[in-house]
Order: structure tokens, then C-alpha cells, then sequence
């Protein structure tokens, strides 16, 4: 398998994520914009060679494991099937109020890149929750140099998805 640097992986999931924002009339209620999301990112990651694991989702390989949505690479060969890395993992919480009940879920995994989903109000509010997030990185022992982070905030103001690149310096 050729590997993927996470910067592809990063710029190709902003791509997604506009694209589906770009035609969000088509999409109606938080689940209909998760299953999209899961069904889009899902093929992607097929498409780059890796095992995704979503829930409700055809291009998935199987359903949710541990995280909204993931992508391993597994080891076919051994009896056990195990899993060799995580490329990605990614939570989407469309509760405003809820942040802080997966977010932490990416804190604690182990992959190349962990991406976190949500809305605001506004690029304000985007940015409060932004800070929150990444002193929520900043405060955890669990946090290594290097670790990697791409929030995704859809600002419902302005009806488009605003990135958030974060990665773990010394």
C-alpha cells in the first residue's frame, strides 16, 4: 500500500467537506448531513487503499469502531486481523453543547490524523469553542508532539465550513 502524508489526507477532507456544503440544500437535519459526510470520506479512504469503518454507510467496509468514522490499515494476512495504524479518525457532534462528549474520544486515539466536526453560530463562536478544543489538547497528558488535529467548523452564519489545522509542537 502506498501511504498517504497527512497533509493530502487533510487537504482532500477539506475538499469533501466544501463540496458537501457547496450543495447542503440537498441535505435535510443533522443526519442526513452525518450520513453524507460518513458515505464521502468513507469512499475516500477506500479510494486511498484503507479499511473505513462508519456506521449506516454502504462505502464503509464494516460498521462504527470506537470513533463516528475511521480508517485503518489491517493486517489481512494474520489470523487476528490486526490493526497496524490509523490513518485517520474522526468524530462529528452537531450538538453545540456537546463538544466536550467526543472530542476528548480523539485526544485519547492514536492516529495520523484526528478530525472533529461540529458547528457554530458564527466565526466567533467557531473560534471560543476552537480555544476550548485546543486546551482541552494542550491540558491532556495523553497528548504527544506531533499529534495532529483538523477541526471543522460549519458556521452557520455564513453557511460554510471553517478549518482549523492543530498540530501538538513541544
Amino acid at each position: 500500500m502506498t501511504e498517504i502524508d497527512p497533509d493530502t489526507i487533510e487537504q482532500s477532507i477539506r475538499e469533501v467537506l466544501t463540496d458537501i456544503a457547496d450543495h447542503r440544500d440537498t441535505l435535510h437535519g443533522d443526519g442526513e448531513w452525518t450520513a453524507e459526510i460518513m458515505r464521502r470520506l468513507s469512499l475516500l479512504g477506500k479510494l486511498q487503499g484503507y479499511s473505513a469503518y462508519a456506521s449506516k454507510c454502504d462505502e464503509a467496509c464494516s460498521g462504527e469502531w470506537l470513533y463516528d468514522l475511521c480508517w485503518l490499515v489491517v493486517d489481512r494476512e494474520g489470523v487476528n486481523k490486526n490493526v497496524l495504524r490509523a490513518p485517520l479518525i474522526l468524530e462529528c457532534e452537531w450538538d453545540r453543547g456537546g463538544l466536550m462528549d467526543d472530542f476528548p474520544k480523539l485526544i485519547m486515539g492514536r492516529a495520523d490524523l484526528r478530525v472533529f466536526i461540529y458547528q457554530a453560530r458564527n466565526e466567533t463562536e467557531c473560534q471560543v469553542h476552537n480555544g476550548k478544543l485546543i486546551a482541552a489538547v494542550e491540558d491532556s497528558e495523553l497528548t504527544v508532539t506531533g499529534d495532529r488535529y483538523l477541526l471543522a467548523c460549519w458556521d452557520m452564519d455564513q453557511k460554510k465550513f471553517a478549518f482549523y489545522p492543530y498540530v501538538k509542537r513541544d
